[in-house]
């Protein structure tokens, strides 16, 4: 198993080495929507497997064992990012390249066990399946990507030299890798605010996905696409909503719940911090096995939280803009009867709380399913916080 995690590393800084040149030359790309069904399975599981490895490293501090589970988990967790960000063909082609070459040498090893007669550990059988999976995901995105380049050849020439539609620069839409990932994209944003006042010309662009008309029309497809069959529309705006926007909740979910098992882990590290001080002879191994752990906890439940507020807002946004500009589309619609009875203004007052009360829904969905995190936090460290403060 040690060859296979020197192979993991050593395809872990190709893949990173990858990920700085895309960065540096601005070419990253990724929308939700485009990523393979494969690839959105098996990314959240790499990464609760390489978080529970983590845990598992942070209870096996003592063992010689903790460094190399801490080791699998930076892996796995990595290998979660590469099944979501492929900036460039020639990250993409490094990370199928890793998953496949992982699939195989976890399959050898894997069935040499079984062939000696040894026992497959719950860890083991995780890999082997996660593996398999992340081969499936390489065939899948490679079949993609060719059926991608034969459809998009010779487009380009076809195309009207003054059509201009879609061609303006938008912050978040050429924004890197990085700069996503950090927020960097608004930095240009906030000193222009802080030099004056901002004018709205000084307000970029919005994205094309989360313009009003985009939003709209997305809505009324679905809407219309399920009402026909249905006698009952009981509810029927709910779930509309949910259909036409089920990757970005998944997607803020997950941030959700990386956020919440980072928030969750605090005690265990903790532990692992006050176990390791009382040992008589302590280890630099594993002392900065525990650091790097800790950094590492810090950075995915600070990212993951803004990304959390950041996707929430974003798709609040996008459910009250649909509702806003459907609602406006039927006032157009209306009679002479019906408008009589109520104005413009009002109709559009009357849905204003609602759809704005809508857009907060996201938000307040995940904040309450990963509330209970707070409490086993709690329970896991029980009263010491309150005794340490009145010693």
């Amino acid at each position: 198993m040690a060859l296979i995690d020197l192979v993991n590393l050593l395809l872990l800084a190709i893949y990173i080495l990858s990920l700085l040149i895309a960065a540096c030359t601005r070419q990253f790309r990724f929308r939700a929507s485009d990523l393979p069904l494969p690839c959105a399975l098996a990314s959240p599981c790499c990464a609760l497997l390489g978080i529970a490895c983590f845990f598992l490293g942070a209870w096996t501090t003592l063992s010689p064992h903790g460094t190399e589970l801490f080791v699998r988990g930076l892996v796995w967790v990595l290998l979660s990012v590469s099944l979501v960000f492929r900036p460039t063909r020639l990250s993409g082609a490094l990370a199928m390249a890793w998953w496949a070459l992982d699939a195989i040498l976890i399959t050898a090893y894997s069935l040499e066990k079984i062939v000696t007669g040894r026992n497959l550990r719950v860890l083991d059988v995780l890999s082997w399946a996660l593996s398999l999976l992340l081969l499936v995901s390489a065939i899948g995105v490679c079949r993609a990507s060719h059926g991608a380049t034969a459809s998009a050849g010779g487009g380009e020439e076809f195309e009207p030299l003054l059509a201009t539609g879609g061609r303006e620069r938008r912050t978040f839409g050429d924004a890197g890798f990085f700069s996503r990932l950090t927020f960097t994209w608004m930095d240009s944003l906030l000193r222009l605010g802080h030099s004056k006042p901002l004018d709205l010309g000084d307000i970029p662009p919005l994205d094309a996905d989360d313009e009003a008309a985009e939003a709209c029309r997305t809505f009324l497809v679905e809407w219309h696409r399920r009402r026909e069959p249905l006698k009952s529309t009981s509810n029927l705006v709910l779930w509309v909503l949910a259909e036409c926007h089920k990757k970005e909740l998944f997607l803020t979910a997950l941030y959700t719940l990386l956020r919440t098992l980072s928030f969750a882990a605090s005690p265990v590290m903790l532990y692992c911090f006050v176990s390791y001080s009382d040992r008589p002879v302590r280890d630099l191994g594993t002392g900065l096995a525990l650091i790097a752990g800790l950094v590492v906890m810090k950075l995915v439940e600070s990212l993951s939280q803004r990304h959390w507020f950041f996707g929430s807002r974003r798709l609040g946004m996008r459910m009250r803009s649909a509702l806003m500009a459907a609602v406006f589309e039927k006032q157009l619609r209306l009679s002479n009867e019906g408008r009589g009875r109520h104005s413009a203004g009002e109709i559009t007052n009357y849905i204003a709380v609602d759809a704005y009360r809508l857009g907060e829904f996201p938000f307040w969905l995940h904040l309450g399913w990963s509330m209970p995190s707070g409490g086993a936090r709690k329970w896991r460290l029980g009263i010491l916080p309150k005794k340490n403060f009145l010693l």
